[in-house]
């Protein structure tokens, strides 16, 4: 499996995602990468790139990534299956 793209948060940022906020606005990016497109999976990283979050990439919002997992598993079918499961065993 390839590795996600990452994305860095700029210093004193990451204290919303460790308290599991589940989005991140694009004023907290150090930079806004120009080569990701919209949709991609994309790993979340502090200013140390130590491993915060994943989630979808999305350019042309003021949320710029919206967090799938605190967690590196993979984001695939199995995940949103597992996902669907829950949720509906919730009901």
């Amino acid at each position: 499996m390839l590795a996600n793209p990452s994305i860095t948060l700029k210093p004193e940022r990451d204290r919303s995602i460790e308290s599991r906020h589940p989005w991140i606005f694009s004023g907290a990016l150090a930079e806004r990468p120009k080569n990701i497109p919209a949709g991609t999976v994309v790993d979340v990283l502090s200013q140390r790139k130590k491993f915060l979050a994943r989630g979808f990439y999305n350019p042309h919002s003021q949320i710029s990534v919206r967090i799938l997992s605190f967690e590196t598993i993979p984001i695939d079918e199995t995940f949103f299956e597992s996902r669907i499961t829950r949720a509906l065993e919730l009901r």
